[in-house]
């Protein structure tokens, strides 16, 4: 399908601008998947405020040239199908729906961007078996719990203790 002038225009400032504001961008190999299966992946991402677009590389290198992120030699030699998948919030959860979605539907994770650091597609299934941020907050309220919970007890336990010595002194000698 052809674009007109416009049109590309405007895709390549709508892609400049996810690139400036994404924490992070994954490029996949979706070309052999089906509609449903790629829109049921679509509607998963914007859970988590991602997007997922199938771009042409020649408007995609336009994109990153006119974007504030140096990263124009890593695109340079796109070729085939990229799907790009924008990630905006939950970086770690997002990587591991991906990394799933890759696996399942035997799709090649290209390589990512993070920040101004590249990442192969082993770096971001690394990045996918880090713990969740709600996962590392519940271990560490954990954690805390415990130590206070044991403080506590110490506490009791001494002053039981002492509950018990007084308890059988003031029995020994009311049974005398």
């Amino acid at each position: 399908m052809a674009i007109n002038k416009n049109k590309k225009k405007d895709l390549i400032t709508l892609y400049t601008d996810l690139i400036n504001t994404s924490e992070a961008i994954v490029f996949l190999d979706t070309q052999h998947l089906n509609v449903k299966v790629i829109e049921a992946f679509r509607k998963s991402l914007a859970n988590f405020n991602s997007k997922y677009i199938l771009i042409k590389n020649t408007l995609l290198k336009k994109a990153f040239e006119q974007s504030n992120k140096e990263m124009l030699e890593v695109v340079e030699n796109l070729s085939g199908y990229n799907a790009c998948i924008f990630l905006n919030d939950n970086i770690v959860d997002v990587m591991k729906l991906i990394t799933d979605f890759a696996k399942i539907n035997e799709s090649n994770i290209n390589f990512g961007i993070l920040g101004s650091y590249t990442m192969n597609s082993l770096e971001i299934n690394d990045l996918s078996k880090i713990s969740s941020k709600e996962q590392l907050i519940v271990g560490l309220l954990s954690v805390l719990n415990s130590g206070i919970t044991r403080i506590i007890y110490n506490i009791n336990y001494h002053n039981q203790m002492l509950v018990n010595v007084i308890s059988n002194i003031s029995n020994s000698k009311g049974g005398e």
